[in-house]
């Protein structure tokens, strides 16, 4: 399951066990088990590697980017935020007809080479 931030990955385990049970015939057994969790988290699009980023992608690409929030299953990042006391930042450069993780994935050689210059960008400016 992905998170949201403040949601707790040991609670909403015990809550989706809970509804499962409930759903399941009498004449089911149904057994969960959980595995490893993470926890949500949101990247704040107020913090200065965020706003290098965006200016570095604008510099690249020639627009400036759309902050959205989407899924992701990187469980580190949740806990580099509450441990270090950091904002961790992730820069994608993959467009949605890559596919992601399907077996036609794709990934053009041209959004490779932008997401270099990118990179380097964000460095020099940050």
């Amino acid at each position: 399951m992905r998170l949201v931030p403040n949601q707790k990955s040991k609670d909403i385990t015990r809550r989706f066990t809970e509804y499962f049970k409930q759903l399941a015939p009498k004449e089911v057994h149904l057994e969960v088990t959980a595995c490893e969790g993470g926890e949500g988290f949101l990247i704040p699009i107020s913090s200065r590697a965020y706003k290098a980023a965006s200016e570095a992608m604008t510099r690249v690409y020639g627009i400036e980017p759309v902050p959205s929030r989407g899924g992701g299953s990187i469980a580190v990042l949740a806990d580099m935020q509450q441990i270090l006391g950091i904002d961790p930042l992730l820069m994608g450069f993959g467009l949605e007809r890559d596919t992601i993780h399907s077996p036609n994935e794709s990934y053009l050689l041209s959004q490779f080479f932008a997401g270099m210059e990118a990179i380097a960008w964000f460095y020099e400016i940050y």
